[in-house]
């Protein structure tokens, strides 16, 4: 039976908990799940599911297959993704089947259902200035390939503290007080709007999603033949 078990229950930290996969697992679960794979080893499959992703394992523990829920560090490092398993409480939230194919299915079901579900984005990345440490938000969709993403994921890594979200075609704070600076738009509208409108807002909860391309079905856990979709939930 399917359950929220606890790390006393699973020892999830425990040394060698993982049995080697065989290949033909190893196939099964990343053709179920295709670009979403993020990581293939000996003994774990990572996929990433917008906010959150799932290990798929074989456990020696009690010889089930297992799928458990993580988080990863944002946005991804697509090279070497960093994660942790998501809990709850003291309760990771994971599922363990004695079939391969029950634990697939109950990923799926994970992804749409219960506290991994699927993640509503509020904004999303359109465009980022380096020089003055700014990203620029849309409501629409936008993908980066993966030369483009990973530009910006160093960038952002290395400047996240100094890094703030303006929303595109929307006046902020900060462009009234530019407008307010420069003598010749200097108004008294610009000055009273500067006051009143808020500032840029620091970017939180972000969230990055894999997309698929034309070539990406030739290495499904190839990160350079795939699209990026930075997305975010809120701004404060």
């Amino acid at each position: 039976m399917p359950s929220y078990y606890t790390e006393h229950i699973l020892k999830l930290k425990q040394a060698k908990l993982k049995a080697p996969l065989s290949v033909n697992e190893i196939e099964t679960i990343v053709k179920s799940f295709k670009h979403l794979v993020c990581k293939i080893s000996k003994d774990a499959v990572i996929i990433k599911h917008e906010k959150f992703g799932y290990e798929l394992f074989r456990s020696k523990a009690d010889n089930k297959y297992w799928s458990y829920a993580v988080t990863f560090t944002e946005p991804m490092d697509p090279l070497k993704p960093i994660y942790k398993h998501h809990w709850i409480g003291n309760a990771f939230i994971g599922y363990g089947y004695d079939s391969l194919t029950e634990t697939i299915e109950r990923t799926f079901k994970m992804m749409t259902q219960g506290p991994t579900s699927q993640t509503n984005f509020r904004d999303y990345l359109d465009s980022w200035d380096e020089g003055k440490n700014r990203i620029f938000l849309t409501w629409e969709e936008k993908e980066w390939d993966f030369e483009k993403y990973l530009q910006f994921q160093r960038w952002y890594k290395k400047n996240r503290i100094k890094i703030m979200a303006k929303q595109v075609g929307v006046k902020d704070a900060e462009d009234y007080n530019k407008e307010s600076n420069e003598e010749s738009k200097r108004t008294g509208l610009s000055v009273l709007l500067g006051k009143m409108i808020e500032p840029p807002k620091r970017p939180r909860a972000m969230a990055v999603a894999i997309r698929e391309t034309e070539k990406t079905g030739k290495q499904w856990d190839d990160p350079k033949i795939k699209n990026y979709l930075v997305g975010f939930m809120y701004i404060n």
